[in-house]
Parts: C-alpha cells; sequence; structure tokens
C-alpha cells in the first residue's frame, strides 16, 4: 500500500493512529498478531424476520488463549472510553460479546469490513466470530452444534476437490442465496435485469474462484457448476444434506413460533414492527436480544 498508493497508505496510518489514541490500545500487538491464516467475509440471507442481509468476519486464531485475553482487554479499554453498557450474553455455552466502538474494523481491515460496526462477537472452535447482528452469531453457534455447516455438505466436497486446499484468495458462491440478496446492493435497474433473468443465473448453483501465489505469479481457477435452467428455481441451497431447505422468498414463509426477530442492542425489552400503513404487525418481548415472553 505504501508503495503502490501513498494517499490511501497515509489515509490507513491516520485511522490506525486515531483508534488507537482514543482506546489506549495497539492494534498490531492486540488485534492483528494473534490472527492465524483464515480470514473469512460472509454474506449471507437473512434468517427470521429480519430483513437485513446478515454479515459475519470468520478470524482464526493462532492461539485461542491469546485471542480471548487480547479481545478482553479490547473490550475493557472500550469499556472505559465509551458509556454504552457492556452487555454479554451466555447462549448454549458459548458466550456472546458486545464490542460497542464505532468503526473498529474499518480502519485496519479496509471498507469491505465496515457493516460490521459495533460487532458482536464469540468463540467457536478456532475461530473468532464478529457479526452485525447478536442473532446472527446464534445461528452460527446452532448450525456449528447441528453440523448444518458447508463441511458437512456433500455436494459442496465434491465441489471443492476442484481446488487446491490452500491458497491466498478464495471465493465461493451459492448462486441462489446470492440472487436473493442482489436486491439491497445494485440499482433498481439491474435488480430488475436479474431478477426477470433469475432462472438463467440461478442455473449456476456454485461458483468458486481462487488465487495461488506460484512465486511471481497468481495462477487463478475459476469453477462453475451449470444445471439446466428452469421455469420454478429449485430451494435455495443449505449447509446440510437433511435440513430443511428454504424456498426463495423465504421471508414470508418463516413460522412465527420459530422466528427471531433483529435488534441492534442487547438491552433492548421489547420489539415492534409496523406494516408500511403504520399498522402493527408484531410486538415481542425481548431479554439478552432474543425473544422472551408473549409474542
Amino acid at each position: 500500500m505504501q508503495e503502490n498508493n501513498q494517499s490511501e497508505y497515509e489515509e490507513y496510518q491516520r485511522n490506525v493512529s486515531k483508534t488507537e489514541g482514543f482506546l489506549k490500545i495497539s492494534l498490531k500487538e492486540n488485534f492483528i498478531n494473534w490472527m492465524g491464516e483464515e480470514i473469512c467475509f460472509v454474506q449471507m440471507q437473512p434468517q427470521g424476520l429480519g430483513r437485513a442481509n446478515e454479515f459475519a468476519a470468520v478470524i482464526q486464531a493462532d492461539n485461542m488463549g491469546t485471542a480471548k485475553e487480547q479481545m478482553e482487554f479490547i473490550s475493557k479499554q472500550v469499556r472505559k472510553r465509551t458509556p454504552v453498557k457492556i452487555r454479554e450474553v451466555d447462549y448454549k455455552g458459548y458466550t456472546i460479546h458486545y464490542l460497542a466502538v464505532k468503526g473498529f474494523f474499518k480502519p485496519i481491515l479496509g471498507k469491505l469490513f465496515q457493516k460490521l460496526d459495533k460487532p458482536y462477537f464469540t468463540y467457536i472452535g478456532d475461530y473468532v466470530v464478529f457479526s452485525n447482528h447478536p442473532q446472527t452469531v446464534k445461528s452460527f453457534i446452532d448450525d456449528f452444534e447441528a453440523k448444518r455447516t458447508l463441511a458437512e455438505l456433500e455436494q459442496y466436497k465434491t465441489f471443492m476437490d476442484k481446488f487446491e486446499s490452500s491458497s491466498n484468495v478464495f471465493v465461493y458462491v451459492q448462486t441462489p442465496v446470492l440472487h436473493n440478496n442482489l436486491k439491497g446492493f445494485v440499482s433498481a435497474e439491474t435488480w430488475q435485469d436479474a431478477d426477470k433473468n433469475k432462472k438463467y443465473i440461478v442455473a449456476f448453483p456454485e461458483i468458486g474462484f481462487q488465487m495461488t501465489d506460484n512465486e511471481t505469479l497468481f495462477d487463478t481457477r475459476l469453477v462453475v457448476r451449470y444445471q439446466e435452467p428452469v421455469e420454478t428455481p429449485e430451494p435455495v441451497l443449505l449447509a446440510s444434506d437433511d435440513s430443511t431447505q428454504i424456498a426463495p422468498d423465504s421471508a414470508a414463509l418463516v413460522d412465527d413460533e420459530e422466528a427471531d426477530v433483529y435488534i441492534e442492542d442487547l438491552s433492548t425489552e421489547k420489539y415492534t414492527e409496523n406494516y408500511p400503513d403504520g399498522q402493527k404487525k408484531l410486538e415481542v418481548g425481548m431479554r439478552d436480544g432474543f425473544r422472551d415472553g408473549s409474542y
């Protein structure tokens, strides 16, 4: 960055200095140094009653004990410097933490991570999972415990056989899921075209792209799986062979008894949602970020 874009590098340095000065931390010592070889950015379709796309950053830790120690130090510094009450929630033996500092990721990991503003996080295996919503962290825990992960999906494992096991950059897309999320990322004109041609777009249900360092160059590999287009596309692929599949317009089909609601503050005691005309659609009591009581 310093060699290729001096102005961007200087902006990066200013942002790092500002964050470190405000929290009295070293981003290198307290955050970057415990990272392992993998950083993954995940975008998922909304689950439950939430309408916003879900985002998560999953970071491998070289040593989980060190990662927990350093994240606790950062959280302690945040508590000192901000008036926000820090809430921690226990869920199935995992603790969901809240890092109540605006724009923590952007200065060090770039614009791609700016959606993780004031993130929630937990520790799962060798990974620290950050997300913009506590329910997203909850769904990570649920799926990990139930083995509803890509690693358990035979179709995914077959697809992954076509790639190297280690690389510098790897992108994996389940196209039907991407199509459902696309509306919030593109112009109205582009979305109309994408929606009109959905059966052709989702005819390529899996796409993978890999870049691997080969000393002086990157070896690149693009693999696309194809299936014949159908008038009514198949249900959205989920990461489990035996799980119930969700239809493309899943938000309207969720059973109210099982639905989650999305809040950004774990101290919220009641969540309400209205129809466009202002009439109340739902009301539910909340505790520690999850449904509790009458609904």
